[in-house]
């Protein structure tokens, strides 16, 4: 490489090698070009020591720059850092790989109560974190077991966690060891005493409020007994005495009464059950039951109501949804009463129609009117407790604004939802959801009528809907049916089919056509040689009457609103007969003041229905139970408490036992688990059926629990009695035809019945302290009876009272201050009524009975009560003794 440079350059100076020998002047010349050569390199290695110097002043100047401004940031976090920790409520500590203590933070060491400089100096040692954590003193937790697996976690390096432990006798914590990158742990300990206090007042907040629930639920259950009680004496008595013989001011006033009476239950029936869904104490009793029937049920109750009011009454039911469900009955049918009876409430006149059909596994119920609907904006409001859409002073309809609420909440407690949609003037449609799946073996679809497959039947119905409805149903069993809205063509129809050679076997005619009425237009089809011999029949709104000229022959009227159950057993009987009244039984008089009226069965062996037991021990309670039955044709035998009902069932037979619950000496659960296991002995079963004032929802389990087939509320509803006799005796002996003689084994003698016209009652007003007037519209004999039975009673029961309280007898003070105050309730002794109450409530709860004090303020008031009874003049016809 020399050598060659070396060429280079003395070629540059002239000089040719293997040439002649260079002069003096070129080697002058490549000795001055050398000599600048390495002039002008020291020169340029010059300037680049001397950048490379200011390179590297500029790189030593930078790195102190970044070395100076990253520990400054990392002393500025490293500070914030530190604060962060010292205002740290939650303990911290560093550990080392052991599990030994090696700082702390301020929280830290005064929840150990340890001096941190002191530690970290080592000069306070504190014991591993193995050592300082323990279980919680009530915990099933081995301290030894916790010690080895922190021990664990600290030589695996691992994280770990405990949300219950303790440092040292007193002080709780939640505890969290995590591993540090560098080798350590972090432990983070946090004091949970508060959350502690706060559970332990959590608890005694939650075992307040279930003290309070039970408490809530005693009061409704109270409630329900005390309201329904005499409730039951002013709607049953009422709808009694509307079956004698009334002048027409009176039969005014008692419809008046009955009708503010069955309101006042209605609103005392929203107002518990709203209380009972608040207090979570009402659960749903799921069981089979026919949807459709249950339909029917609720349009035959809407029936006359929707018909006074000119409102077509309809409901379908899809034939996809089975005939057979499982859900709450109940709640179901009181869900479409809130609802239709809201419709009807607004819908003057048009139709009301209920379609109910499957949605996504539930089923849909929606109620759609005619009315006059309402603004869309008040729709969300309206199932808001106490809401009305209407809350003006001048609205034409009342109510409590329950009703909506209580539907809401009933319908999400069945698993589905409610909701609305509405226009002004263009109607509304309120609908709900619910879960109902099919009862095991259920028949599918709705049912089917084998008798009319093939026939050809003519529908005349100007409403579309009712027209569709009962179309669907004669369809779907196989019938051939025209339908038609008008008289005119209807006329079309029967020509076009007589066109064909065809005839009709079955005319259904709406009585209440537009035009020409259903009547008149059967009297045409009869004067039309040609159809004259169709059978015929008019659809006729329930609760109307017509006289019809029996030359038509028409068949027996089938009932309005279309009826799904109604209108197969219509079709299945034949379409011939209608149900013949059944007659009444009378009854033997005698002495009125007898506080247990009876008429018994016929003896053994002797023609006629088997008597109804019933086991009442109220006398107000047994007079009305008596005169229900006598109404409804059945013999009965009254006893007033469980023994005396064993021992009759023991006697003779009965067809059913009405048991009352709350009885003295022994109650009706007992008496009927006695029946129970002497049928297990003998074989048989009899329907006993409980009857009691509590309507919360548990009673009925209990009923059901010890043995009882069924469960009526008090007040009984009549046509919830007929109803429920029937579906345990069935119709024939619901109804019985032959009228027994009177009873010669019964414990007491029969009621007297009323002989003529029955006179009101001279109402002086029974005022003593709080006294109520005495209730009004009773016959006079039946109203001295009353009191007579109720003052005979309560004389005996005021001794009774005092030795019970002499002797500290809880269950004796309890059963007699029962009888006490349901019996004075009942004639509006509402003094008496509320100490024998309170008496009776205390000696429920077993505490010590009240003093000679209380005692004598019940004498006292049972005195005054004795007085104002006294000065209440005898009533007009009355035959009965003084009421002294």
């Amino acid at each position: 490489m020399a050598h060659r440079l070396l060429e280079r350059q003395l070629k540059k100076a002239g000089i040719q090698a293997g040439g002649p020998p260079p002069t003096a002047e070129q080697w002058a010349a490549l000795l001055e070009r050398i000599d600048k050569a390495y002039t002008e390199n020291d020169a340029e290695r010059y300037l680049l020591e001397r950048s490379l110097q200011h390179v590297s002043d500029e790189m030593r100047d930078l790195y102190e720059q970044l070395r100076q401004t990253s520990e400054s940031a990392l002393r500025q976090e490293r500070d914030k850092l530190n604060a962060i920790i010292s205002v740290m409520a939650d303990g911290l500590a560093t550990l080392d790989e052991a599990g030994q203590v090696l700082s702390l933070n301020p929280a830290g060491a005064a929840l150990l109560q340890v001096d941190a400089e002191a530690l970290r100096a080592g000069r306070e040692p504190l014991p591993p974190v193995y050592e300082l954590l323990a279980p919680p003193a009530d915990a099933e937790v081995d301290p030894d077991a916790l010690a080895d697996e922190l021990k664990y976690v600290l030589r695996e390096g691992l994280a770990w966690s405990r949300s219950d432990l303790r440092i040292g006798p007193e002080l709780p914590v939640s505890s969290n060891v995590s591993p540090l990158p560098g080798g350590g742990f972090v432990w983070l300990f946090h004091d949970i005493r508060e959350s502690k206090r706060a559970e332990a007042a959590l608890k005694q907040g939650r075992a307040e409020a279930e003290r309070h629930s039970r408490l809530k639920g005693a009061f409704l259950a109270n409630m329900s007994h005390e309201i329904r009680t005499p409730m039951n004496a002013i709607i049953g008595m009422t709808g009694l005495l509307l079956d004698t013989p009334l002048s027409g001011e009176q039969l005014e006033y008692a419809n008046i009464v009955q009708s503010s009476g069955r309101h006042l239950m209605a609103l005392i029936d929203s107002v518990l059950d709203f209380s009972k869904i608040e207090a979570g104490r009402l659960e749903l009793d799921a069981r089979p039951f026919s949807l459709r029937a249950l339909c029917d049920e609720v349009l035959e109750m809407f029936a006359e109501r929707a018909g006074s009011q000119d409102v077509e009454l309809s409901c379908s039911v899809h034939p996809d949804i089975d005939e057979e469900l499982i859900g709450d009955a109940g709640r179901l049918r009181q869900l479409l009463i809130n609802l239709i009876g809201n419709a009807l409430k607004f819908t003057a006149r048009g139709e009301v129609d209920v379609v109910v059909e499957p949605e996504g596994g539930r089923v849909r119920f929606s109620v759609i009117d005619t009315g006059e609907g309402c603004d869309p904006a008040l729709l969300p409001g309206l199932f808001d407790p106490f809401t009305q859409a209407d809350a003006s002073t001048t609205r034409r309809v009342g109510g409590t604004g329950l009703g909506l609420a209580i539907s809401k909440q009933l319908a999400e407690l069945m698993g589905g939802d409610i909701g609305a949609s509405s226009a002004v003037g263009k109607g509304s449609t309120f609908w709900f959801t619910c879960c109902l799946p099919s009862a095991p073996e259920a028949q599918a679809g709705a049912p089917q009528l084998n008798n009319i497959v093939g026939q050809r039947i003519l529908v005349v119905d100007h409403h579309q809907r009712s027209r569709e409805v009962l179309c669907a149903l004669l369809r779907a069993s196989g019938a051939v049916v025209d339908a038609m809205d008008s008289s005119m063509a209807a006329f079309a129809a029967a020509h076009t089919a007589l066109g064909r050679g065809e005839a009709y076997n079955l005319v259904l005619l709406e009585a209440d056509l537009p035009g020409l009425k259903g009547v008149d237009l059967a009297r045409a089809m009869r004067a039309t040689p040609s159809c004259a011999a169709w059978p015929m029949a008019l659809m006729v709104r329930l609760g109307t009457h017509r006289e019809i000229d029996p030359a038509l022959k028409l068949l027996t009227p089938l009932a309005k609103p279309i009826r799904l159950q109604a209108t197969a057993q219509w079709f299945e009987r034949g379409r011939t007969a209608a149900p013949a009244p059944t007659p009444a039984i009378p009854t033997t008089p005698t002495s009125p003041n007898s506080p247990v009226p009876a008429v018994a069965a016929p003896a053994p062996g002797a023609e006629g229905p088997l008597p109804v037991l019933v086991a009442e021990d109220t006398p107000v309670n047994q007079i009305f139970v008596s005169r229900v039955l006598e109404k409804m044709g059945h013999p009965y035998l009254i006893v007033p408490d469980g023994e005396q009902a064993v021992a009759a069932f023991l006697r003779q037979r009965f067809s059913v036992v009405l048991m009352d619950c709350m009885m003295p000496e022994v109650d009706g659960y007992t008496a009927t688990r006695r029946i129970r296991a002497i049928e297990r002995q003998t074989g048989g079963h009899i329907p006993i059926i409980a009857m009691t004032a509590n309507a919360l929802n548990g009673a009925r389990q209990e009923c059901l629990d010890a043995g009882m087939d069924d469960y009526l509320c008090k007040p009984v509803n009549v046509a919830d009695l007929r109803r429920t006799l029937e579906a345990h005796l069935g119709p024939s002996q619901a109804a019985p035809r032959a009228t027994p003689g009177p009873s010669t084994a019964a414990p007491g003698p029969a009621a007297s019945a009323p002989t003529g016209q029955p006179e009101p009652a001279a109402h002086a007003v029974l005022r003593a302290g709080t006294l109520a007037a005495y209730t009004e519209g009773l016959s006079p004999d039946t109203q001295s009876r009353l009191l007579s039975a109720f003052l005979e009673e309560a004389d005996s029961s005021i001794e009774r009272l005092s030795a019970a309280f002499a002797a500290a007898d809880h269950s004796r003070i309890r059963g007699i201050c029962h009888a006490l105050r349901s019996g004075s309730a009942y004639i509006g002794a509402e003094e008496l009524s509320a100490l024998a109450g309170a008496m009776e409530a205390e000696a429920k709860e077993g505490r010590s009975p009240p003093g000679p004090e209380a005692l004598r303020s019940l004498s006292a008031a049972y005195g005054r009560l004795r007085e104002a009874l006294a000065r209440l003049p005898r009533p007009s016809g009355s035959a009965s003794a003084p009421l002294t």
